[in-house]
């Protein structure tokens, strides 16, 4: 799936203009790259028919053991694709990128969480998941390198 990604808006702010909601569960933002241009990727979800899920590995494992030409796709990749194609998987984790703390809440984050896109009570919302589990539900959205 072709993607234009645009890396120089904060990640909360594209979903929202995208009119996908956040839970309010989520205490850490995407780093947002502004000296970055945007650029084009070609994105692919690896989901429960691939070879590496049906081995019963947990998203964590999956990431660590993808073919040489797919890498995790980041935050920025995952929000600005075409959302409907990702949610026909009950929800897509974002493996990629890096995170920041939000001011003022509990660090200590646990290093297996991600975001993700899920459809709650029937709208796109971004969420968290924990990569060291495993739920056929979902799947894992990579990028070609």
């Amino acid at each position: 799936m072709p993607t234009l990604v645009e890396p120089r808006i904060p990640f909360f702010e594209q979903a929202q203009l995208l009119g996908i909601t956040v839970d309010p569960a989520v205490f850490y933002t995407p780093i947002c790259e502004r000296g970055r241009k945007p650029y084009g990727v070609w994105l692919k979800v690896v989901g429960r028919e691939d070879e590496l899920v049906k081995q019963g590995l947990h998203f964590d494992k999956v990431a660590e053991r993808l073919p040489s030409h797919l890498r995790p796709a980041t935050h920025y990749e995952g929000i600005n694709a075409d959302i409907e194609v990702l949610l026909k998987h009950i929800f897509v984790l974002f493996p990629g990128g890096a995170y920041e703390q939000i001011p003022g809440m509990i660090s200590g984050i646990r290093k297996a969480r991600t975001l993700a896109l899920e459809r709650f009570l029937g709208v796109p919302r971004v969420s968290h998941y924990y990569t060291d589990f495993y739920d056929s539900l979902g799947g894992l959205l990579t990028a070609y390198k």
